[in-house]
């Protein structure tokens, strides 16, 4: 197996370990880390949709019926590919399944900056 320049860079550099690179990259660029911890609440609020409609035994199929919608667009909101989340929305699916949505807004800690 052939090895290109870059790879062999790479290689005879440090080793930066993965969630180190992540952060750094994260603490470089603050727009990139608002697109990426969107898309995370989102992963997190699908995996949570998903737990309550699993729970209560109730297929997407029949959730989407039950709310007017299609399967697609229940299986959307639940793996997080869905490009609006509307409070309604999740409102309208969680008391369909017998519950409620609770939102809480949370500052961030702040990270430390390195000394320059």
């Amino acid at each position: 197996m052939a090895h290109t320049a870059q790879t062999a860079k790479r290689a005879a550099g440090p080793v930066t370990e993965p969630a180190t690179w992540i952060t750094e990259m994260l603490d470089a660029d603050p727009a990139f880390r608002v697109k990426v911890e969107t898309e995370i609440a989102k992963l997190e609020i699908g995996d949570q949709l998903a737990a309550l409609r699993k729970a209560r035994k109730v297929s997407q199929a029949r959730l989407g019926l039950t709310l007017g919608v299609s399967q697609s667009a229940i299986a959307q909101l639940e793996t997080g590919s869905a490009n609006n989340y509307e409070l309604r929305t999740l409102a309208r699916y969680a008391a369909a399944l017998g519950a409620s949505v609770e939102v809480k807004i949370r500052r961030q800690r702040r990270r430390a900056q390195p000394a320059k």
